[in-house]
C-alpha cells in the first residue's frame, strides 16, 4: 500500500482476487479444516497478503478516486497456509470439520489475554482454536504450545 500526504493508503494498492485465486483460498479451506462451502464475498489482498472480506458489489466501485485506509472485514493471511483471523474463524468455524482444537473455558479467557498455552494436540498447521461453540482465531503448535496470534489491540486486560 502507498500512504498519500493525508495518510490515507491508494486502493490501487490493492488487489481484488479474480476466480482462480479465491478458487485457491477456498481450496486452503477445504484441505486445512474440511470447510466445504464457497463465501459469497469478494477477497480484497494488500501487499503484506492480508485477505479481507467484502461485498461483491465492490467491483461497481472506481477505486481510483478513493483515497481510504480500509475496506471490508478483515479475514486472515496467506502465509505457509491460510491463518484465519478471530473473525474469519467465526465466519468459517461453526461449518470445519478438522483441525479444531478444543480449549476450557478458563484457557479462553488465557487466551484472549494473549497467553500461548500448552497443548500435547498431535495436529499440525494452522488450526482453529474452539471453547464451546465459540471460535477465538487461528494457531499453530509449536515445542508443545498452542501460539497465541490475538493482535495486542485486542487482548483482553490481565485483570480481567
Amino acid at each position: 500500500m502507498r500512504k498519500t500526504q493525508s495518510g490515507a493508503y491508494k486502493m490501487d494498492q490493492w488487489k481484488i482476487l479474480v476466480s482462480k485465486e479465491i478458487r485457491h483460498v477456498h481450496d486452503l479451506m477445504r484441505d486445512q479444516w474440511g470447510f466445504e462451502e464457497k463465501l459469497d464475498f469478494a477477497f480484497l489482498q494488500n501487499n503484506q497478503d492480508n485477505l479481507y472480506i467484502i461485498t461483491k458489489e465492490v467491483a461497481n466501485i472506481d477505486w481510483k478516486k478513493l483515497h481510504i485506509t480500509a475496506a471490508g472485514s478483515y479475514f486472515g493471511e496467506i502465509k505457509k497456509g491460510l491463518r484465519l483471523s478471530i473473525e474469519g474463524s467465526q465466519l468459517v468455524g461453526p461449518k470445519c470439520s478438522k483441525n479444531i482444537i478444543d480449549i476450557s473455558k478458563e484457557d479462553a479467557m488465557l487466551w484472549l489475554k494473549g497467553h500461548d498455552l500448552p497443548t500435547t494436540s498431535p495436529l499440525k498447521g494452522y488450526l482453529l482454536v474452539r471453547s464451546g461453540r465459540d471460535f477465538f482465531g487461528s494457531t499453530v503448535i509449536k515445542d508443545g504450545l498452542m501460539m497465541n496470534f490475538v493482535p495486542k489491540n485486542r487482548r483482553l486486560p490481565e485483570n480481567a
